[in-house]
């Protein structure tokens, strides 16, 4: 009978609505700061191979990143660790956009790993990220390569934004010229104009005016 009363408390205890007001507790990553003795320590906990501890100890050297609120922050860069996306845990996620996956030979070398992967790369491009995979022998005996890897690819990712943003700035100066040709033309009173829209190219890193319209 004492056994049926214990099985029937712990089920009701199980079954029993939770309190919705109870206070949140940050996670310890959350708390730390740069003052924390062991702060990288508990980031490095986080990580599963060697390589990862690697890359990651060379990214905050690079960058000196420095706990905030569960990230790591420096120079303009964000990073996180083992982000949920989906049903997928990124290993590294830089600036919220790209997705850093450290890659051992002996999990993605193989005919199955290789679609697995590309499966997985597909479902993270849908969700707008983009994806740098990076093997593990160069994270862990190369990380100056693996840094200058990430360094290329954020630079990309940011010239193809800026493009982006060029592209919209070109499409409202041509919208603009085409309501002040028709108020021209439905008014004798003024004369038709058009406003110069800049031509752009990437030079050295940074983008320059080439021509005008």
């Amino acid at each position: 009978i004492i056994l049926q009363l214990v099985v029937i408390w712990g089920v009701t205890a199980w079954l029993w609505p939770q309190d919705d007001d109870a206070p949140w507790k940050p996670s310890k990553l959350a708390t730390l700061t740069a003052a924390d003795d062991n702060w990288l320590q508990n980031y490095r906990s986080l990580c599963k191979l060697p390589a990862e501890n690697a890359f990651l100890d060379a990214m905050v050297f690079a960058f000196d990143l420095e706990p905030d609120g569960g990230r790591l922050v420096g120079h303009g860069l964000t990073l996180q660790m083992q982000v949920p996306v989906a049903s997928y845990r990124l290993d590294f996620l830089v600036d919220n956009e790209l997705v850093v996956e450290v890659d051992g030979e002996r999990w993605h070398a193989s005919t199955k790993a290789i679609k697995r992967d590309a499966a997985r790369n597909n479902a993270l491009s849908a969700k707008g990220f983009e994806i740098l995979r990076i093997p593990a022998k160069i994270a862990r005996y190369e990380p100056d390569e693996a840094i200058a890897l990430v360094c290329i690819a954020r630079t990309q990712r940011l010239a193809r934004q800026a493009q982006a943003r060029l592209l919209k700035h070109q499409e409202r100066g041509q919208n603009a010229n085409k309501k002040k040709r028709q108020s021209a033309e439905l008014s004798l009173n003024f004369e038709q104009t058009k406003i110069e829209v800049p031509q752009w190219q990437l030079h050295d890193g940074k983008f320059v005016i080439i021509r005008a319209n």
